[in-house]
């Protein structure tokens, strides 16, 4: 059990003894009293108001009685959320700003009086309309907004007639309030909204904000936790914004000595949680997100592509670098960026799911000008499609990128799985140095992903209407388990050595190695021809080998689907 914010009976912070039941890292936990009331309420004065973790990617979103958990401030331990107390509101009436003396009713004045109130505040803008028609810009004087030490929700949707995004594809929020710096200046206004690394309890929320010429990232989050980004737009025009200028970067969650942000989550499931960040300009860092921090998940946002989706927006390096352990990457649009979609460097046990890298989420080609996804400097343990050796679902679909769908560069057991890929430029996967990989007997060489062997795939029968048969034989370490997936590519094989990419996975076999390290299995699927069922269509089918440990191969070279229907269902009765 990892123990988090709990209130309990005696200490289970790593006690001695406890190993096997507490993990290590077991924090912030109490052995006191919670004054809970006869309906199991926290009472007055309990110790278990406002003083739960706020990880929004690890907490329910309401209460046993269905109760919003309120987001910007710390929740109540136990089931029961209490009626919110202790948030200040700030109401932003002016879009003046000036450094030496903020106007009362400006932003940067309501984040100098929140901090100052050691309260969690909540900044809204329902007044601001008044005096700043929309699209109403706060042009920065100068100098990123005050540092946030104390909780706070920036509400861009409080503005009057503002609204999120309710589309699946492309986005047609009403975002009128736009945070913005001017960039001719010199210097350039680096941020708008910074969390210092020693703030490590505060939590930021930020909703219905367009973020507009900035020098570095526009939010950069150095420290705190449960940071919620969404519904903004970073450096991507809307309709209601017009033009926006370029920011060097659009967030950044750090870690450093000094701190982290830990569990921020960028985006949501929701289209009104969507955030789009493109355009961020080599004048900076260049990436669209960028994460150091840990448990990022970043989830349903477009990176380098426009608002409705189809044409670039290109961030000029990678739309998403990650650099920090344990990120979640669900669902993103990635494409339409110049050096490449995702760079994983010297991550640690991402999982890289149902995300299309390279496309529109209609299939339409927007690839980006490098590999859809680089896994680079040691990368360990990361998952791209299907989560783990036994799991089956949610794959990417990755295309039209200008390199290889999947580069492994540098780094160890990075499972690549269930992925649907085709029409990149380069392999499908690709281990080490640009092109195919030879085996070698034993599978005794070394690199990334162990330079896994590749499989051998002698035969591919289409046996009937319901079932194809594969034939597969596979050399590498004695003893081991490996996982073999099978993927279906239509028309010509045109890849470098005759590999192909794999545009759709039929599914999985298992087998085990002998003390030779030979392994030979056949392996019946559901039947690859359903897919396609003209006899002109060439089909080809490929495979990959994945150790037990997560290394996965390049690919087999193609070979023909042969349809062998004949007597499939026996001979016909004599009479």
């Amino acid at each position: 059990v990892y123990a988090l914010a709990n209130i309990v009976g005696k200490p289970v912070e790593n006690q001695t003894g406890q190993a096997s039941v507490y993990l290590d890292g077991s924090r912030d936990n109490l052995a006191i009293d919670p004054l809970l009331t006869a309906t199991y309420h926290p009472g007055a004065g309990s110790p278990a108001l406002n003083s739960g973790a706020p990880l929004r990617s690890l907490l329910p979103a309401t209460d046993m009685l269905g109760t919003s958990r309120w987001t910007y401030d710390s929740p109540e331990r136990g089931v029961y959320e209490q009626f919110v107390s202790g948030v200040q509101v700030y109401h932003v009436s002016t879009a003046v700003d000036s450094i030496a003396n903020p106007p009362n009713g400006s932003l940067r004045k309501a984040i100098l009086d929140a901090n100052a109130s050691g309260q969690p505040a909540w900044i809204q803008f329902d007044t601001l309309a008044q005096n700043c028609s929309a699209p109403c810009t706060i042009q920065l004087a100068g100098a990123p907004l005050p540092d946030l030490t104390v909780s706070t929700f920036i509400d861009g949707y409080s503005y009057p007639g503002a609204a999120p995004n309710t589309l699946d594809i492309g986005s047609n929020a009403s975002i009128r309030l736009i945070i913005a710096a001017n960039p001719y200046d010199d210097p350039q206004v680096a941020s708008a909204l910074v969390v210092p690394a020693a703030a490590s309890k505060v939590h930021l929320e930020v909703a219905g904000i367009a973020f507009s010429g900035f020098g570095d990232y526009a939010v950069s989050l150095q420290g705190g936790m449960a940071h919620y980004l969404h519904g903004n737009t970073f450096g991507v025009a809307l309709p209601s914004t017009g033009p926006l200028f370029a920011n060097g970067g659009g967030v950044a969650i750090n870690s450093t000595l000094a701190g982290s942000a830990t569990g921020v989550q960028v985006g949501g499931v929701l289209p009104a949680e969507a955030n789009l960040i493109g355009n961020a300009s080599g004048t900076g860092p260049g990436f669209g997100i960028a994460v150091a921090g840990p448990a990022a998940r970043l989830i349903n946002n477009s990176v380098g592509t426009d608002a409705s989706g189809t044409a670039a927006a290109a961030n000029t390096a990678y739309g998403i670098g990650i650099m920090g352990p344990y990120a979640d990457i669900q669902s993103n649009v990635i494409s339409g960026n110049t050096l490449g979609g995702l760079w994983l460097a010297a991550s640690v046990g991402a999982q890289v799911q149902n995300n299309a890298i390279g496309l529109t989420w209609i299939n339409g080609a927007l690839g980006n000008g490098g590999p859809g996804i680089l896994v680079d400097y040691n990368s360990i343990g990361n998952a791209i499609g299907h989560a783990g050796f036994y799991q089956q679902q949610n794959g990417n679909r990755i295309a039209y990128n200008n390199g290889a769908a999947v580069h492994v560069s540098s780094g160890s057991s990075n499972f690549i799985a269930g992925n649907s890929i085709w029409s990149n430029a380069g392999l499908g996967i690709d281990l080490d140095t640009n092109g195919p990989t030879a085996n070698d007997a034993g599978d005794t060489d070394n690199g990334p992903n162990g330079l896994q062997n590749t499989p051998d795939l002698t035969s591919a029968l289409a046996i009937g209407p319901f079932k194809s048969r594969f034939t597969t034989s596979l050399n590498s370490t004695p003893q081991m388990n490996y996982r073999l997936d099978y993927y279906l590519s239509e028309g010509q094989c045109t890849d470098p050595g005759m590999l192909g990419q794999g545009e759709i996975w039929l599914g999985s076999g298992y087998v085990t190695t002998d003390s030779s390290g030979n392994a030979t299995t056949t392996t019946d699927l559901p039947n690859a021809y359903t897919y396609w069922m003209t006899d002109s269509t060439p089909l080809f089918i490929i495979a990959t080998a994945s150790s037990y440990f997560g290394d996965t191969s390049e690919s087999t070279t193609c070979l023909p689907l042969t349809k062998d229907f004949l007597f499939v269902n026996g001979f016909d009765p004599v009479y």
